[in-house]
């Protein structure tokens, strides 16, 4: 019985550190936005590394300059 009352109370608690984490954020369309992307592919040339690298690019090609 002890268990299933500790079980209960792990499972609430991590249910809740869950929910706290995943509040929206409103951006509004003047301010200014930074991407930190961290990859463990170094290599930019070929296989994943690539793909990671052109969607950097389409997103760079994408965005607005100022």
């Amino acid at each position: 019985m002890k268990r299933k009352v500790v079980a209960a109370g792990m499972a609430a608690m991590m249910t809740f550190s869950v929910m706290a984490g995943t509040g929206a954020t409103i951006v509004k369309a003047d301010d200014e936005v930074t991407l930190k992307v961290f990859s463990n592919l170094p290599d930019r040339k070929n296989g994943q590394g690539l793909v990671e690298q052109m969607i950097i690019w389409k997103k760079i090609q994408m965005s607005p300059s100022k």
